[in-house]
């Protein structure tokens, strides 16, 4: 198949891009002039340069696609604005500039978000149905970028996919929490009770494939998960096992006043702060627990890994080395 990626040089895009490649399929990577694209490059994918602004370079990048599948976000913006013009807008261009030049288009397949759909309550795994009440600029720009998509109906073969925290190596918190371990210095992210739903990248490429491949996914929308709620203290607990042997424990407390200092430091220096105390807040006040039965039944989705072999799949990918208690796991 032909496909077109956008968002290809970010984490999840990057990923997508190398196992389609890697099956066979011819694949164009929507890149902006600014974009990191050593790593695409490696992977043979054609990279065409254009953005989610300009309709005109959407449709030539579109044009004989078979797949086209829409990633390109912006997670941490300032103000709603931004999150509409690159969530909401984008969205509504790149679908226009399909529909005029590619009238044969086989899927179309959106990454939306957990944010859309908005926290769960606890305990509760929350359905694909369930009233959407996003809490984020972010979630909301999501939302009703989906609303786009399911404007076209059903005679256009759109899918969206709700990935929640995603893991994987490449993944910037991820690379953050592991340069802090190999410090000796262990976060203590939310509480000790399951708050969180978990996908690792590899699974969640796996999921995004299929929502091209099956002829069932067309006008649904899906959650996919590992199917395992669980603790943030989890992952990093794991992570903190195959990185080193003994770890200071950071309270939340602490973490905060880091990530305030951490703000004003990024504000004064015009870069972007390594923490984020609003992203403390949604981890730590509320519950983000997902079904992902409907993907499993309806296209026969089923995790590849467990969540150990992925964390340290991450860590060996990542080129941090192994404690000597892991080693000896092994």
């Amino acid at each position: 198949m032909r496909a077109l990626v956008t968002g290809a040089s970010g984490f999840i895009g990057g990923h997508l891009v190398e196992e389609l490649v890697r099956r066979g399929h011819e694949v164009r990577a929507l890149v902006r002039p600014t974009s990191r694209t050593d790593r695409l490059k490696a992977t043979g994918a054609a990279l065409v340069t254009g953005s989610l602004e300009d309709r005109a370079s959407l449709a030539a990048a579109a044009a004989g696609a078979d797949w086209v599948f829409h990633l390109a976000a912006v997670i941490h913006a300032s103000g709603w604005e931004k999150h509409l013009s690159a969530s909401v807008e984008g969205t509504r261009n790149l679908l226009e500039a399909c529909a005029e030049a590619v009238p044969e288009l086989k899927r179309f397949v959106f990454l939306s978000s957990i944010s859309a759909s908005g926290p769960s309550t606890r305990g509760v795994l929350k359905k694909e149905d369930a009233p959407p009440e996003p809490v984020s600029h972010y979630g909301r720009g999501k939302l009703q970028a989906e609303e786009s998509v399911k404007s076209l109906g059903r005679a256009f073969p759109w899918v969206i996919l709700r990935p929640p925290n995603v893991l994987g190596a490449r993944e910037k918190e991820v690379q953050i929490v592991l340069s802090v371990l190999r410090r000796g210095i262990k976060p203590a992210l939310g509480r000790k009770e399951p708050q969180s739903s978990f996908v690792m990248v590899e699974d969640l490429v796996e999921g995004i494939i299929l929502c091209a491949e099956k002829p069932e996914a067309v006008g649904e929308v899906f959650h996919i998960t590992d199917g395992v709620p669980r603790s943030w203290r989890e992952p990093v607990d794991i992570l903190a096992r195959h990185m080193c042997r003994r770890c200071l424990t950071v309270p939340y407390g602490l973490l905060y006043a880091l990530a305030g200092t951490s703000e004003l430091a990024s504000k004064l220096a015009g870069t972007k702060p390594l923490l984020r105390r609003s992203a403390l807040r949604s981890i730590r006040d509320y519950y983000w627990l997902y079904d992902g039965s409907k993907i499993e039944r309806l296209l026969g989705f089923k995790p590849r890994l467990t969540f150990e072999e992925g964390l340290k799949r991450i860590v060996r990918e990542s080129g941090f080395e192994l404690s000597s208690r892991s080693a000896k796991r092994d």
